[in-house]
């Protein structure tokens, strides 16, 4: 069962999903995947890899398989922290949000937050932690609120540096949707500066061709049109994404659309 896993996380790191994703399926599907044989984080972590392949395919269903799988594993495991729960109740109610389906989604996402809640009361650092809230928080239009775990958030995890370090990434995707919205110069250049910064942290982290660069140059892209009014800029930016996609996603159509729907507009 790990030789299959690590197996698929090789195509994985790769962007090679449609190699990886039977095999991922075929490691949770096995009986043996609920037993000690393997460590509770493993298996959890393989259940967000294959949930986040089926979510670039606009696959809902099977993305809520997944977390509804993580979740239950979980709660079986008495190794599981309270945290690592409350994130998975987190993306369960955020799959079946996608999915259309809101049965328990709202009892899922105040058990969470609560939960979430203490877990920063312990470490006001934790940075995962704080951009979950901000999530939550923002779901309950509280935009400020938003924007203040979002700002501690960044602030945290740019103390980090590897894959830690891509939360701030999160935490700046917030405070681009939560911050004052203003259309002065000095308001814009300060938004731009925050989508850029996303961008460099991803291609520090993950490397200038993996597919959550073409994701941040999206969301640059669309400012650019939406808020500046400048698209020879938006332009450049879906070319940019639509050039990484081709080349790492294979057969990802919704994801390479994106791109090619930024370049149409």
């Amino acid at each position: 069962l790990k030789q299959l896993i690590a197996e698929a996380d090789l195509y994985y790191k790769k962007a090679n999903y449609l190699a990886a994703e039977p095999l991922y399926k075929e490691a949770l599907l096995r009986p043996m995947a609920y037993n000690s044989i393997l460590d509770i984080t493993d298996l959890v972590e393989t259940a967000n890899k294959l949930a986040k392949i089926y979510e670039m395919r606009e696959q809902y269903d099977a993305t809520e398989f997944c977390h509804r799988f993580a979740l239950e594993a979980l709660k079986k495991s008495p190794k599981a922290s309270e945290r690592d729960k409350a994130i998975a109740m987190y993306k369960l109610g955020c799959s079946r949000q996608q999915h259309g389906d809101y049965n328990g989604v709202e009892l899922l996402f105040r058990e969470s937050y609560q939960i979430l809640k203490k877990e920063v009361a312990k470490n006001p650092k934790d940075a995962e932690v704080l951009n979950l809230m901000a999530s939550l928080v923002f779901q309950s239009d509280n935009d400020s609120g938003a924007h203040d775990l979002s700002s501690r958030a960044l602030k945290a995890a740019l103390a980090h540096n590897g894959k830690k370090k891509l939360q701030a990434v999160e935490a700046l995707n917030w405070l681009t949707g939560t911050s004052p919205q203003g259309s002065t110069a000095s308001d814009l250049k300060q938004t731009e500066n925050l989508h850029k910064q996303a961008v460099q942290i991803v291609e520090s982290v993950l490397g200038k061709n993996d597919p959550e660069v073409a994701n941040q140059l999206d969301g640059l892209g669309r400012f650019y049109e939406d808020e500046c009014k400048d698209f020879e800029k938006g332009w450049q930016c879906y070319a940019s994404s639509l050039n990484i996609r081709e080349k790492a996603l294979y057969e990802f159509a919704p994801e390479i659309g994106r791109s090619l729907d930024g370049l149409a507009s």
